[in-house]
């Protein structure tokens, strides 16, 4: 089993709690692995911030960071089982940027 760095698990640390009462506060997410969810929240701060900036970013900014992550997979799941007919039918009617 792969050992995780201290980084790692200090931010592993910090978002769990926080992914854990997401999750159970909010039936969209209900089905989200909590687990998975937390792997993938971790690397993306592990690749957008230092962990100086993880550790100083407010609970309150991090909490609106991981529930707009949560709302993401979220979609990209529902998005997944779409036959491509279903697809065509969601990208047409979404009003387009010019």
């Amino acid at each position: 089993m792969q050992q995780l760095s201290e980084a790692k698990q200090e931010i592993i640390t910090r978002i769990s709690p926080i992914v854990a009462k997401l999750i159970q506060s909010n039936s969209l997410f209900e089905e989200l692995e909590q687990d998975k969810m937390i792997e993938i929240i971790s690397e993306a701060l592990e690749k957008h911030f230092s962990l100086a900036e993880i550790r100083a970013m407010p609970d309150d900014d991090l909490t609106d960071r991981i529930d707009g992550v949560l709302g993401i997979q979220v979609l990209y799941y529902l998005l997944s089982d779409f036959t491509p007919e279903q697809m065509a039918e969601f990208e047409a009617a979404i009003p387009k940027r010019k």
